[in-house]
């Protein structure tokens, strides 16, 4: 009955109107859940739909330093210590970021920016090994911590083009026994 007295005051309904048999029949406590669901489900689908929630677009190129070839494969992660977003990059080198929502982008503010699973599996080899692998960029670029790449997103940033270092194998020193 609470809900009918609600509903009265909600559409100011004169008093002639006021009778509780007919809205017993008419506001069930089921079509009211009905149509707030409906409400619901119409609210959530056009704010996943239509909204990027603020956040910025954002594509790339990754580039080597020595020849400015574009590195082929890998996932550009950009983070901060709350959140995490990231670009697959293709085989022309391009990435768009993703972070909710598939090219998304970002929320403006400042990130930190490193390079994973930028490696290729060696021909005729056991890709499921780390030795069947060949690395493709320094190892640096592994981690935000070292990698030295930083992004500052604000609303006018679209494009953040990297040059990288490629991979260059380190000499194991001789040791005289």
């Amino acid at each position: 009955m609470l809900h009918i007295q609600i509903l009265v005051r909600m559409f100011n309904i004169p008093m002639e109107n006021r009778n509780q048999e007919f809205f017993s029949k008419m506001f069930t406590a089921r079509k009211i859940s009905r149509v707030l669901q409906m409400g619901l489900l119409i609210c959530f689908c056009l704010g996943v739909s239509g909204c990027n929630h603020g956040k910025v677009p954002l594509k790339g190129k990754v580039t080597f330093s020595d020849d400015g070839s574009p590195l082929p494969t890998g996932i550009v992660i950009f983070s901060t210590p709350t959140f995490q977003a990231r670009g697959e990059i293709q085989p022309d080198g391009t990435f768009r970021v993703s972070s909710t929502g598939e090219n998304d982008g970002l929320p403006p503010g400042e990130y930190d920016v490193n390079i994973v699973n930028a490696s290729i599996a060696k021909e005729g080899s056991n890709s499921d090994k780390p030795e069947g692998w060949i690395l493709l960029v320094d190892e640096k670029y592994d981690s935000a911590r070292t990698s030295g790449l930083k992004l500052k997103v604000d609303s006018k940033t679209r494009n953040y083009d990297l040059v990288v270092d490629r991979y260059v194998e380190k000499k194991k020193k001789k040791t005289n026994t």
